[in-house]
């Protein structure tokens, strides 16, 4: 907590406004198009990016995330984070593109799917611009419907109006 004591103090970016909107990609977070509403000291946050390929194959995957500020400064925030990333895929393959985040988060995703991950850390939002945060999350996830426990790192930036 030490690099705070150099920051100060003041009004941050969502005082005023009370909507963001980005692209997040994340093990708990969730990936795709971000949407997320401040509450005072709260932020939701929700991620969503459906894929469809074909007829029978299809892939789904949705976030729901709850932040809490914890320290606020004129260029870096600092939240606690809780999320839970839910993913459903049929007959998914890897697709022409080569490989995509999906094929990093879910090596398995050629048979069919189901699972959630959930996850809680801290979340540091480094105002880049007047309008424009980035975000980096770490802490601790449970994976495959708590298959097995391990770190997370999730990543978003976000435009606030």
């Amino acid at each position: 907590m030490l690099f705070y004591h150099d920051i100060g103090y003041s009004q941050d970016i969502t005082s005023k406004n009370k909507h963001a909107l980005g692209v997040n990609m994340g093990f708990t977070t969730g990936y795709g198009i971000t949407y997320r509403y401040y509450i005072e000291d709260f932020v939701l946050q929700t991620s969503f990016s459906p894929e469809i390929e074909r007829k029978n194959e299809y892939l789904v995957n949705a976030a729901l995330g709850v932040l809490y500020r914890i320290r606020s400064g004129d260029k870096i925030n600092l939240y606690a984070y809780t999320s839970a990333y839910y993913y459903r895929s049929k007959n998914h393959r890897r697709n022409y593109r080569g490989i995509d985040i999906y094929d990093i988060l879910h090596p398995d995703a050629s048979k069919n799917n189901n699972s959630y991950n959930l996850g809680t850390g801290l979340s540091f939002e480094f105002i880049i611009l007047e309008r424009l945060s980035l975000n980096l999350m770490f802490g601790y996830a449970a994976y495959n419907n708590f298959d097995h426990l391990n770190m997370t790192a999730e990543l978003g930036t976000f435009f606030v109006f």
